[in-house]
């Protein structure tokens, strides 16, 4: 009788070991399944010790915020990543999304500062979990720039040091550092504190410095007005090979101009015309001191009036064009080319 009772003891434990060890492997794997299928919820409560589903869910919860401007979805991806920092707090993923949350949050309502101030917290948790990565330094900085005016001291300079390091692990990045800091700041100095030593010049500082000098030239010969004719746009195309006379853009580059721009709101009036190839018209890009104010197809090959709101300060502004689609069409001798006439403040 011992022996049986003792038999089925046995019987039992391996009975419960085989179901909790099917349990424990296939748990995970049911869990997979549902997150493959964007069974978030599922996902979760089945395997509710993965940090990988609750970051999915507010992942998906962002995707879906594109679509609503809503805070409240907001909101939400904050708590599933939370919860996803809890299960695996060496995640640097985890915390810079929460700071990036942060920021949008408090671009909502900036009473609510606290927002920065976690947000930076995350961002250094981040950097301390992943020292090197590139990721994670370009878009703490990068997020750390549209709230530049709000920050103090020390989040300035850890933007500009998470920048900088991003820039001298991949250069090219520039093209997207530099406009976006200068919108910001409209601060020459703090470009050049990126640039990646031993490098040449970056093109983008290198205009800013050609802008800075026009600018300097009007305010020392005063000449300058509320109109700009032809021959008062100045340029170089982008190969640094040709230099554009009376505003004929016959290569990809940018033209600049002294202009006396109104206090407030104004428009910008500039004359364009352009001739295509294989079907497409020139495109340009309208700046003012660097800022893009406007972009336009040139639709037509006789002159015609483009118009620019824009709100200033007033005085001596550096405008400019940029032509981005140069091409020519050998076969059908066609050549893309776009004509910049006179401009003027209204």
């Amino acid at each position: 009788m011992k022996n049986k009772i003792r038999c089925a003891v046995i019987n039992i434990i391996l009975i419960a070991f085989i179901v909790l060890s099917g349990f424990i492997i296939t748990r995970p794997l049911l869990a997979e399944i549902y997150f493959n299928r964007a069974g978030f919820s599922d996902a979760i409560r089945t395997d509710p010790f993965s940090s990988r589903y609750p970051a999915g869910f507010g992942e998906a919860i962002l995707k879906e915020k594109r679509y609503h401007d809503d805070a409240a979805y907001l909101d939400r991806a904050t708590r599933f990543y939370e919860r996803a920092l809890q299960l695996n707090p060496g995640c640097a993923d985890y915390s810079l999304k929460l700071g990036q949350i942060e920021i949008a949050l408090f671009l909502k309502d900036e009473t609510k500062t606290g927002l920065i101030k976690s947000a930076f917290n995350n961002f250094r948790r981040a950097i301390k979990n992943d020292p090197n990565g590139f990721n994670i330094s370009y878009s703490a900085g990068y997020a750390g720039i549209s709230v530049w005016k709000f920050l103090d001291h020390d989040e300035k300079e850890f933007i500009l040091d998470r920048l900088k390091y991003s820039l001298r692990v991949r250069p090219l990045y520039s093209r997207y550092i530099y406009p976006e800091l200068w919108n910001e700041t409209m601060d020459l100095n703090l470009l050049r504190r990126l640039e990646p030593p031993g490098r040449e010049p970056d093109g983008y500082i290198s205009r800013l410095e050609r802008m800075e000098r026009i600018r300097s030239t009007a305010r020392r010969t005063l000449n300058v007005a509320k109109v700009v004719i032809e021959s008062d746009w100045h340029g170089i195309s982008y190969d640094k090979k040709n230099v554009y006379v009376d505003g004929n853009m016959f290569w990809a580059g940018t033209i600049d101009a002294a202009i006396i721009m109104p206090r407030g709101k104004s428009t910008i009036k500039i004359q364009a015309k352009g001739s295509p190839a294989d079907g497409i018209f020139p495109y340009m890009m309208v700046e003012l001191d660097g800022r893009i104010v406007g972009k336009a197809y040139i639709r037509n090959t006789d002159w015609v009036d483009y118009k620019f709101t824009v709100n200033t300060d007033g005085g001596i502004k550096v405008l400019g064009v940029t032509y981005v689609n140069d091409s020519t069409d050998p076969v059908k001798a066609e050549d893309r080319n776009l004509y910049i006439g006179r401009a003027e403040a209204i």
